[in-house]
């Protein structure tokens, strides 16, 4: 169950549904692409191709979303 459905991270509005990439911070240029499917108080729950990911607001270098393309 979501805590929220939306939430401004690093100034960034998210919200579930939403498609973002995340940039790890330990990690030079590890990125996590996905769905938002959660929004916790601790962190996001994305769903990839392959699996769900839970990401710690603490672990984010940066957060983008990507701009559709047609």
């Amino acid at each position: 169950m979501s805590v929220a459905e939306c939430l401004e991270v690093y100034g960034l509005r998210l919200c579930v549904g939403d498609r973002v990439q995340v940039y790890i911070k330990s990690r030079s240029l590890v990125r996590v692409a996905g769905r938002v499917s959660e929004i916790k108080p601790t962190g996001l729950i994305l769903e990839t191709d392959d699996a769900w990911v839970t990401i710690r607001y603490t672990d984010i270098k940066m957060i983008v979303k990507p701009k559709n393309t047609v």
